[in-house]
C-alpha cells in the first residue's frame, strides 16, 4: 500500500497527481488517496483516483509509504513510511520553510532533474535524502498519431505556446514577438494561456491571456465559440483557447500547430513542453531550470530550436516571486524573434509532425517510468 497526499484539479500539481496516481493503478499498485484542497475532475481520470480516494479512512496506514505531491512548504500534514515529497521550484533557491520542512519531515526528497537536486543540496538538503524523479507524460494519448480532429484548424502555418500567462514564462514576449514579426504574413498563433488568478482582478477577458494589447496591432475578435476566440487583422490570426481542456482535448491542441514555443525562464517540469514533443511537435524552448535536462538528448529537429538564457537575473514579478527565492533564467525577445523567423523560413521542414522526435520522448519520458523510479526508491530505502 502507498499513501497518496495530492490535489486533484486541472492545475499543475493537480495534473501531475492525476497521471501519477493513474499509472500506480496501472501497474497494479495498492494505492489510497488522501486529496489536498476542493476536487476539479475530468472524465478521464475519474476511474482511477476515485477508487483510491474513497477508501483512504479505511485503508490509511501511517507505516506505508506516503507520497506527498504539492508546495512542500505545506507538507508537515503527512505521515507515512518513508515520507516523500516532491519538491518542485523554478528558481536557485528554496524558501527556508522549504529547507526545515524537507529536511525534519521527509525521509527522501524527490524532485524532477539533476539540476534541481544541485539546487536542492546548495540550499542545504543532504545529498542522500535527494531522488531525481523524471516527470512523463502518456504515450497511449501523447504520440504522433494525429488527433482524429483539429482542436482548431487555423488553415495556416501555427506556432501553439502553452501555461498560464505569467512573467515566469515570457508570455507576454512570445506573444511580441509574434506580432512584431507576423502580423502582415499568413501565420497563426494559438494561446492556452489563460490564468485563472486573473479572473477576480482583470476585467478586459483577453488580458487574462496576454498583457499585450493586441487590438492596437489591428487584431479583432472575428469568431466566438465553445473552443475558443479568434482575432485576426484580416491577415495574421492570434487563438485564444477555452480556459480548461481535458487530457484528449489536450493531444487536440497540440496537433492544431507546427510549432510549439515555451520560453520560460525557469520550470518545475513543463509538462506541456514534453508532451508536445511526444505528439511530435518541435518546440522553440529556453534551455532553462526544468527544461535542458529533457533537451540534452532530443533529436536534431528539436535541439535547432533550443535558445540559450543571456544570462539570470533575479526572480522578482512582483506577484508570485518577490526576489527572495533567487534567480532565473533572462531570455532574449530578439533570440526568440530570430528563431521564430527561422522556422517560418523553413516551415517546410514543420510541415508534419516528426516520427523521430515523438519516439524519443514516448519511449524515455513517461508517467510509467516515474512509478517504476519510485518504486524502486521504496525498495532501495527499506533493504
Amino acid at each position: 500500500m502507498i499513501n497518496i497526499f495530492a490535489p486533484i484539479n486541472p492545475l499543475g500539481y493537480g495534473i501531475h497527481s492525476n497521471n501519477m496516481v493513474k499509472a500506480f493503478v496501472d501497474a497494479d499498485v495498492d494505492i489510497n488517496l488522501t486529496t489536498i484542497g476542493g476536487i476539479k475532475s475530468e472524465s478521464h481520470f475519474e476511474k482511477y483516483w476515485k477508487p483510491a480516494a474513497d477508501k483512504k479512512h479505511t485503508a490509511f496506514d501511517k507505516n506505508s509509504p506516503s507520497l506527498y505531491i504539492f508546495h512542500d512548504t505545506q507538507s508537515n500534514t503527512y505521515v507515512g513510511s518513508p515520507m516523500m515529497t516532491f519538491s518542485v521550484f523554478e528558481t536557485t533557491k528554496i524558501s527556508p520553510v522549504s529547507v526545515h520542512l524537507l529536511n525534519n519531515v521527509a525521509d527522501i526528497v524527490l524532485t524532477t532533474t539533476e539540476a534541481h537536486k544541485a539546487i536542492l543540496i546548495s540550499n542545504g538538503i543532504p545529498e542522500y535524502k535527494i531522488k531525481v524523479v523524471h516527470e512523463g507524460i502518456d504515450p497511449e494519448i501523447f504520440n504522433y498519431y494525429p488527433a482524429q480532429e483539429k482542436w482548431l484548424d487555423t488553415k495556416k502555418f501555427t506556432f501553439i505556446t502553452t501555461g498560464k500567462c505569467e512573467a515566469r514564462k515570457n508570455t507576454d514576449m512570445v506573444v511580441r514577438s509574434f506580432v512584431e514579426e507576423f502580423q502582415y504574413k499568413e501565420v497563426a498563433l494559438i494561446c492556452h494561456t489563460y490564468n485563472p488568478f486573473m479572473e477576480q482582478k482583470e476585467p478586459n477577458a483577453v488580458k487574462r491571456f496576454t498583457g499585450i494589447n493586441i487590438p492596437s496591432f489591428g487584431y479583432n475578435l472575428v469568431d466566438d465559440n465553445e473552443k475558443g476566440w479568434k482575432f485576426s487583422n484580416g491577415v495574421s490570426d492570434i487563438y485564444f483557447t477555452k480556459p480548461t481542456l481535458n487530457t484528449p482535448e489536450m493531444k487536440q491542441l497540440y496537433h492544431s500547430a507546427n510549432v510549439g514555443i515555451q520560453y520560460s525562464r525557469g520550470e518545475g517540469w513543463d509538462l506541456p513542453l514534453n508532451e508536445m514533443l511526444a505528439c511530435g511537435v518541435p518546440c522553440i524552448a529556453s534551455n532553462c531550470l526544468g527544461h535542458s535536462e529533457y533537451l540534452t538528448g532530443a533529436p536534431s529537429i528539436q535541439r535547432e530550436l533550443i535558445i540559450e538564457p543571456v544570462g539570470t537575473v533575479v526572480a522578482n514579478d512582483g506577484v508570485w516571486f518577490k526576489g527572495d527565492v533567487g534567480e532565473w533564467a533572462d531570455m532574449s525577445q530578439e533570440d526568440l524573434s530570430e528563431k521564430m523567423l527561422y522556422v517560418h523560413e523553413n516551415q517546410t521542414k514543420y510541415s508534419r509532425p516528426s516520427p523521430e522526435l515523438s519516439r524519443y520522448y514516448t519511449e524515455n519520458y513517461t508517467w510509467t517510468a516515474a512509478v517504476d523510479t519510485i518504486l524502486n526508491i521504496i525498495q532501495e530505502y527499506q533493504r
